[in-house]
């Protein structure tokens, strides 16, 4: 039974399948984590707080009867693991677990190649920009939170947004930081609309490449430096050994590539022995 303030009776929940587990979560169970003095006073940090305020405000504005993001149905607190054996990975915790209870949307897969279109991307593009008219921060803009849901019988397609655990809901009264924010995101997103049509023309993940698996290519293969040297405004490449050197020794030691620590006047790069 939902109460009015939205919290559910665990005792009514019915758990059918573990979808899925990590260190921090499972299924859509999060941990509440305590505040910590270094945690930044202008932003939400706690995930189970982060995600269950965004639903709340984008429900009440609509997105849920949408269907652009999940159905949110409510939340559960003050769990008590050992009375449900299926919880057995939060028994340890410092703190009771909370849950987010949300629709399961079946066939979800993340926009890239195999399912662009620009009416797909666009109608991502203008969901976000609703989600923040309603004053909310997603904060996480990248593809893996961008699905695109075929049903096979019908054919039809629904694109939505996921993944409101790092989400700042604001105020009506914007201050000047959260619209730097907000407009921010915008950027990014209109920054990936337009590497990943460039892809699709050409066929292949190039340029939107960062924003699935970071700066740099599969093994083997570097991005275009022209285009990290504009992206991140590095006036001259940085010293030491070439490219393609750091190519070779990657090759021989069978790992990838990733970018540790920059600035304005070099790229610090390592790869893992």
């Amino acid at each position: 039974m939902i109460q009015e303030d939205g919290e559910i009776d665990l005792k009514d929940v019915e758990i059918l399948e573990l979808l899925k587990k990590s260190e921090y979560s499972a299924i859509f169970k999060y941990h509440n984590q305590p505040y910590r003095e270094w945690d930044p006073p202008d932003r939400e940090v706690n995930f189970y707080v982060c995600e269950s305020t965004a639903y709340r405000r984008l429900k009440a504005k609509g997105f849920c009867e949408r269907k652009v993001i999940p159905d949110f149905y409510g939340t559960i607190t003050n769990i008590q693991p050992r009375q449900w054996p299926h919880l057995w990975m939060f028994v340890d915790d410092e703190l009771p677990p909370t849950a987010i209870v949300i629709e399961y949307v079946p066939n979800m897969h993340r926009i890239d190649l195999t399912n662009f279109s620009p009416q797909n991307v666009q109608i991502l593009r203008d969901i976000l920009e609703d989600i923040h008219l309603a004053g909310v921060l997603h904060d996480d803009t990248y593809p893996r939170n961008m699905m695109i849901s075929r049903d096979p019988s019908t054919k039809q397609v629904r694109v939505l947004w996921i993944d409101f655990d790092r989400a700042q809901t604001f105020s009506e009264s914007l201050s000047e930081w959260q619209k730097e924010q907000l407009e921010e995101e915008t950027e990014i997103m209109d920054e990936f609309i337009q590497l990943l049509t460039q892809d699709n023309e050409q066929g292949e993940l190039y340029h939107a490449y960062a924003f699935y698996y970071g700066v740099f290519g599969p093994l083997g293969w570097a991005m275009d430096y022209e285009w990290i040297q504009e992206k991140y405004a590095i006036p001259e490449p940085p010293p030491g050994p070439s490219w393609e050197e750091f190519q070779r020794v990657a090759k021989e030691q069978e790992s990838q590539w990733k970018i540790v620590g920059e600035n304005t006047r070099e790229v610090t790069v390592e790869w893992d022995s």
